[in-house]
C-alpha cells in the first residue's frame, strides 16, 4: 500500500483535542475523523507508509484483522472523496520506525471513523468578492419587508 498526501491544497486539516478536522474548501464538505483516524492521518502526514502504519495502530486494538479492514477502508473513503491521493510509487512512504508510541487512553484503540457535513457548505464555498449582484461587494439587496 503506498503513502498518501493531500489531493490538493484546499484542503485544511487540524487535530483538535484528538479530533481530525478536515475542511474540503473546493467542495465545502468537512469531515471530522476519530478514533485512530488522528493517528493514522499523522504517520501519513508524516510520510510513512500506509500499510506499515495501519500494522501499528492495529496492534493496539483488540480486533487487529477488523482494524486493518476499518482503516483501509478509510482511507478508500477519503480517497474517493477527494481528501488524499496515492502516490505514484508504493516504496515512497517511510517505514514506521518502532517504537511508535500509541496510546489508546482507556481500553483498546479504536478503528478509524469518518462522518462528512455538508451543512456549512454555503458558507465555505461563499466567496464575497465574486459572488455579489450587479452594485457590487459590499452592496446587498435590501431585505423584503412585505407582510
Amino acid at each position: 500500500m503506498p503513502g498518501y498526501v493531500e489531493a490538493h491544497a484546499n484542503i485544511s486539516t487540524e487535530i483538535i483535542d484528538g479530533e481530525l478536522i478536515i475542511v474540503d474548501l473546493i467542495r465545502g464538505a468537512y469531515y471530522n475523523a476519530n478514533g485512530a483516524g488522528p493517528l493514522l492521518w499523522q504517520l501519513l502526514e508524516q510520510g510513512h507508509d500506509a500499510e506499515q502504519s495501519i500494522d501499528v495502530l492495529a496492534a493496539a486494538s483488540g480486533d487487529a484483522d477488523g482494524f486493518r479492514d476499518a482503516a483501509r477502508q478509510w482511507l478508500e473513503t477519503l480517497v474517493g472523496n477527494g481528501i488524499l491521493t496515492p502516490l505514484d510509487d508504493p516504496a515512497t512512504g517511510t517505514p514506521v520506525t518502532p517504537p511508535v508510541a500509541i496510546d489508546p487512553g482507556e481500553g483498546q484503540l479504536q478503528p478509524p471513523t469518518l462522518e462528512q457535513h455538508t451543512d456549512l457548505e454555503d458558507i465555505l464555498l461563499f466567496d464575497p468578492v465574486h459572488d455579489v449582484d450587479a452594485l457590487g461587494w459590499p452592496n446587498q439587496e435590501p431585505p423584503d419587508r412585505t407582510p
